[in-house]
């Protein structure tokens, strides 16, 4: 007898004998669910902390602030200074925390958020005892890093407010510097111009007012170059007195000078060592804003929740069931 096998036939067989597959489906599930039950257990210690922060103070773009700085704190977390530190700590209460190593500690530790408010820090074990332990010494760490990136981020606007007020000031010098260095070109010229000249002879008007605008723009470029305007030499004097003045007042102009370049460097020097101490700030807050609010919601452990995978094995114990049924089926196909 020749048989033909017929895929709407079969569709149309298993369709009537439905039953079959549900109850293979459903004892699947019942066993997976079973050997969920023999399984031993894992364990889930809960903490609970409280984060909020002003929007008032940022009138940009207040939400995607406070997005990146919900992201910031979650980094915190899990960075690995402090990963670093709660193992640490783990391991001067209990040397059982020496076998682990910090990939082991983070696959433990888990932060779950949605955003501002009720934050949940939670640690899975299969001793309920360590997961107790592994849950508040990371907790205590994390506000720990909390509080000293919260105080680094309180230092950074000063810093800043003061590097601002070196930029100012740097500013202002240069500008004197090139006042200065052009006063003294301008003086050298003089002078080279004015040694043509016999030491007798006496300046004309027209000479006299231009240095004497000299003497006016030079003694007030620096408060110790005052005196030059008014050791200017009177009318009627001889060349002789103006070459001298000169001379002076290019004396006085290169000691200037040289003073306000150490300022300069002395000021640069100051502003570079603000921005070391404003970078390492800013590496220590870890990025959190100063008015960033985090307070634990309680003192010692929220709750404990037993951990199975009961729903995972059942599903698979159910998928499984029907590969049994569809086997089984195959099987019978295949001896008609």
């Amino acid at each position: 007898m020749n048989f033909e096998w017929s895929p709407r036939r079969e569709i149309l067989a298993i369709s009537h004998r439905w039953p079959y597959p549900f109850f293979a489906f459903l004892i699947g599930c019942l066993i997976g669910w079973g050997i969920s039950l023999l399984l031993p257990p894992d364990y889930r210690a809960e903490t609970r902390i409280a984060v909020a922060y002003n929007a008032d103070a940022y009138s940009r773009n207040p939400d995607d602030y406070k997005n990146w700085q919900m992201r910031q704190l979650d980094a915190l977390s899990k960075s690995p200074e402090l990963l670093e530190s709660t193992h640490l700590q783990l391991s001067s209460q209990d040397q059982y925390w020496d076998e682990y190593d910090l990939d082991d500690l983070q696959s433990m530790l888990n932060v779950s958020w949605r955003n501002t408010g009720t934050w949940r820090l939670t640690a899975t074990h299969a001793d309920s005892q360590r997961a107790v332990e592994a849950a508040l010494a990371w907790t205590d760490v994390f506000m720990d890093f909390k509080d000293s990136a919260i105080d680094s981020a309180l230092l950074i606007p000063q810093l800043e407010y003061r590097n601002e007020d070196f930029a100012a000031r740097e500013n202002q010098l240069l500008i004197q510097l090139s006042d200065l260095q052009d006063a003294g070109n301008q003086i050298a010229s003089w002078i080279a111009r004015l040694s043509e000249n016999s030491p007798e002879q006496i300046p004309d008007d027209a000479l006299r007012r231009q240095l004497y605008s000299l003497a006016v723009s030079t003694s007030g470029l620096d408060q110790t170059m005052a005196f030059l305007l008014a050791d200017f030499p009177s009318a009627g004097s001889q060349m002789e007195k103006y070459q001298d003045w000169l001379l002076q007042a290019q004396s006085s102009t290169i000691a200037t000078t040289e003073r306000v370049q150490d300022q300069i460097q002395e000021l640069q020097s100051e502003s570079q060592a603000t921005l070391n101490e404003l970078a390492n700030l800013i590496e220590r807050s870890h990025g959190l804003a100063s008015t960033l609010v985090i307070e634990k919601m309680n003192e010692g452990i929220w709750q404990v929740n037993t951990i199975r995978p009961t729903a995972l094995l059942a599903l698979v114990g159910g998928l499984l069931g029907l590969i049994a049924w569809a086997t089984i089926w195959i099987v019978r196909l295949s001896l008609r």
